[in-house]
C-alpha cells in the first residue's frame, strides 16, 4: 500500500471521483477530501483492503473485551448490566432502554 495520499475539495473530488478510486485500487493513494475554508478533512476515498483490515482488527478486540467481561460475569467480579455506550446511567437513559 502506498504512502502516498492527496487532498481534494469536495467539488474536486466530485469532478475527480473516479480517477481517485481507482488511485485508491491500482496505487494504493488516500485521497482526503476537504471543505470549508479551512479545508479541513472530512472524508477520504481509501483502499477497500485498509478498511477491511481495520474492521477485522476492531472485530478482534470487541472479541477480547467481550471474553474479558463473560470471565468477569463468570468469577463473579461484576453484575450483567446493559448500558449502551455513550449513555449514562441516569434514570431517564434506563427507562428508555428498559423498553428495548
Amino acid at each position: 500500500m502506498s504512502t502516498n495520499a492527496t487532498e481534494l475539495s469536495v467539488s474536486q473530488a466530485r469532478d475527480h471521483f473516479s480517477d481517485a478510486v481507482n488511485r485508491a485500487i491500482f496505487a494504493g493513494e488516500i485521497t482526503y477530501v476537504t471543505r470549508g475554508r479551512n479545508q479541513q478533512r472530512a472524508a477520504a476515498i481509501v483502499p477497500a483492503e485498509l478498511v477491511e483490515r481495520y474492521e477485522a482488527m476492531i472485530d478482534l478486540e470487541d472479541g477480547r473485551v467481550a471474553r474479558e467481561r463473560l470471565a468477569d460475569l463468570d468469577a463473579g467480579r461484576t453484575t450483567l448490566q446493559m448500558r449502551l455506550p455513550g449513555h449514562s446511567g441516569c434514570e431517564r437513559h434506563r427507562a428508555v432502554h428498559r423498553s428495548i
